[in-house]
């Protein structure tokens, strides 16, 4: 055994409007590429760069477009770009074969280029997010806290952190940090603000697909034992034997609350999460496009003169998740998802 950090990875995904005011557009207008979204992820970091350029930095940083435009990496100078870039594009790689770029659905956001911050310590962590606090007031306790964790994530701007080393951590991979917060920006991106469950169970897959284990653990603290970075199957066989002839539930999944740790249901996300990307793969964009699209037309405040705004914390009922998944995968979910995780090696899909 030996122990994580604080927060092995302190996620904090927000949507807020107000904050694109203060720091990027509210709208990205972009063709068949990310050529002008590129353009807005820029400003953004000019803006960035204007706020901390004071602060009391490590070292200085440098900009990279990386991916075909669809990443901007911030990183300090010192830092190996070329790694960095190969982390992004086997990301990027793994996520679009999940979801390719070509079968971009009708009614998708506009493009936008992510960015991404390598820091280089607690200066430049603190110097960031005070930034962002100052930019937002609502946002103002956040950042005032947020450094003491190892990363950060938002949602509006498209922007993640995280420290490209923790002193005294045996258990810290700053890769598998910038692979896990980059597939998530990444489904933000294509799908918006997903439930919990969803987002970080198939951040974890392209995690464990790139990086062949799992470090990422979002608000996690405490022990981490060196099986757990890989033993997932196992983890999950365990839960449904101790389960015993509880069903499951769709509350299980839908009940994991963002910026908490939960043990069981991390493992059935996880699980959920496995059993979408191998054995749904053709559905599963069929899912978070519903989910898209259901948040789009529920999840928005109308004002008596038409306009309208996304609400920053809504999330999707359990039954309504479990409506949409029964009805794309034309299966029982939650049965089928019980037969994955009580034998995952074995499990086929029925016919």
């Amino acid at each position: 055994m030996h122990l994580s950090t604080r927060a092995l990875s302190f996620v904090l995904p927000i949507m807020i409007a107000g904050l694109c005011a203060g720091l990027a557009p509210t709208a990205i207008a972009c063709g068949g590429d990310y050529d002008v979204a590129l353009e807005e992820a820029e400003t953004l970091w000019e803006r960035w760069e204007e706020g901390v350029k004071s602060g009391d930095l490590e070292k200085s940083y440098r900009l990279a477009a990386v991916s075909g435009s669809r990443i901007l990496i911030a990183y300090p100078k010192g830092t190996s770009k070329s790694k960095l870039q190969k982390s992004s594009d086997k990301t990027v790689k793994a996520f679009d074969k999940l979801f390719p770029l070509k079968t971009r659905e009708q009614g998708a956001p506009e493009r936008r280029t992510a960015v991404i911050f390598a820091l280089a310590g607690e200066k430049s962590f603190k110097s960031i997010v005070g930034h962002v606090g100052k930019e937002v007031p609502r946002l103002a306790g956040w950042a005032g806290a947020a450094y003491r964790g190892v990363g950060f994530l938002l949602e509006e701007p498209l922007v993640a952190g995280w420290l490209t080393a923790v002193p005294d951590s045996e258990v810290w991979n700053a890769e598998n940090e910038e692979v896990n917060r980059l597939a998530r920006l990444l489904l933000i991106e294509r799908y918006g603000r997903l439930p919990q469950w969803l987002g970080q169970g198939l951040a974890w897959h392209i995690e464990l697909s790139v990086c062949k284990d799992i470090y990422c653990f979002p608000s996690r603290s405490g022990f981490v034992s060196k099986k757990e970075h890989k033993a997932w199957k196992g983890r999950l066989s365990t839960l449904m034997k101790a389960r015993g002839e509880t069903p499951l539930d769709m509350e299980l999944l839908n009940g994991w609350k963002r910026d908490s740790w939960d043990e069981e249901r991390s493992a059935l996300a996880w699980g959920a999460a496995a059993m979408l990307s191998k054995h749904y793969k053709k559905e599963l964009p069929r899912v978070l496009s519903a989910y898209r699209e259901l948040r789009f037309s529920e999840g928005r405040e109308t004002a008596a003169d038409g306009s309208w705004t996304l609400l920053p914390d809504y999330e999707i009922s359990a039954a309504k998740e479990l409506e949409i998944l029964n009805r794309e995968l034309d299966v029982d979910f939650l049965a089928q998802l019980s037969r994955f995780a009580t034998k995952p090696n074995t499990y086929s899909r029925p016919r």
